[in-house]
């Protein structure tokens, strides 16, 4: 499973299985291989606002077994 990335601005979480095909992000894209000018689909907050990615990476939680 690829690890997951939450925007620090509005919470949209990017999946890079997903990818982000309505911004031509195919899916199986690692956070660190996003275009300079995607943008977050929510907030649209640009990957490198400020200088600074605003995606930050989702902490797995461990599996509970039953």
């Amino acid at each position: 499973m690829a690890e997951k990335y939450r925007c620090l601005i509005c919470g949209c979480i990017y999946d890079p299985e997903k990818g982000d095909p309505a911004q031509g992000v195919p899916p199986g894209t690692p956070c660190a291989r996003l275009p300079k000018d995607y943008r977050c689909p929510r907030c649209f907050a640009y990957v490198t606002a400020g200088g600074r990615k605003p995606y930050q990476k989702i902490q797995s939680e461990p599996h509970k077994s039953a």
